[in-house]
C-alpha cells in the first residue's frame, strides 16, 4: 500500500519546464514612424517662426516640409531614406530641416519629430544641427531652456 507521503509531488514535478512566453516590448524610438498626425497646423508655425525661425521660411513652407517628412515612411534614424527624400522633394533642404527641428524639438508635443529632423539634417552634414542635436539628446530638460508657445501650452 502507498503511504500518504508518497503522493506528494517531487520538486521536478513542481518546476515548469515550458519556455517562457516572449515579453512584448514597445517599439524602439529609432523605428517610430512619423505620419501626418505628427504635423502641427500652419498656425503653430506662424507663432513659432518669430521666435526660432529664419525670416526666409514661411509658415506654409514649414507646414509643407513637415507634411512631406511625415509621409508614413519616416523613421527616426534612416540616412538612405533621408537622401531619397531630399532628392524627390526639392523643398526639403537640410537648412529647412534644421530650423524646423529647432522649432519642433523645443515643444513637448512635437519634440520627437523635431529631434528626428535635427538628426536628419546632421546626417546630411548640415553642421549647425550637430550641437543642437547633442543638446536635445543629452538633456531631457532641454525644453525648459526655451519659451513655449501659448498655442502649445493649452
Amino acid at each position: 500500500m502507498i503511504g500518504h507521503a508518497d503522493l506528494r509531488p517531487t520538486i521536478l514535478q513542481l518546476i515548469d519546464f515550458t519556455p517562457p512566453k516572449p515579453i512584448p516590448t514597445p517599439s524602439e524610438p529609432e523605428t517610430q514612424v512619423f505620419t501626418s498626425s505628427f504635423v502641427p497646423p500652419t498656425s503653430f508655425f506662424r507663432d513659432q517662426l518669430p521666435i526660432y525661425g529664419p525670416p526666409d521660411l514661411t509658415p506654409a513652407q514649414c507646414h509643407e516640409v513637415c507634411t512631406l517628412y511625415c509621409d508614413g515612411t519616416t523613421t527616426k534614424r534612416d540616412l538612405p531614406w533621408s537622401k531619397r527624400l531630399l532628392a524627390s522633394h526639392p523643398s526639403i533642404t537640410p537648412y529647412a530641416l534644421h530650423y524646423l527641428g529647432l522649432i519642433l524639438a523645443n515643444n513637448s508635443p512635437t519634440h520627437d519629430l523635431g529631434v528626428s529632423m535635427l538628426a536628419t539634417a546632421h546626417e546630411l552634414d548640415y553642421t549647425p544641427s550637430t550641437p543642437w542635436l547633442l543638446l536635445h539628446i543629452s538633456s531631457p530638460s532641454t525644453q525648459l531652456l526655451f519659451p513655449i508657445s501659448p498655442a502649445i501650452r493649452s
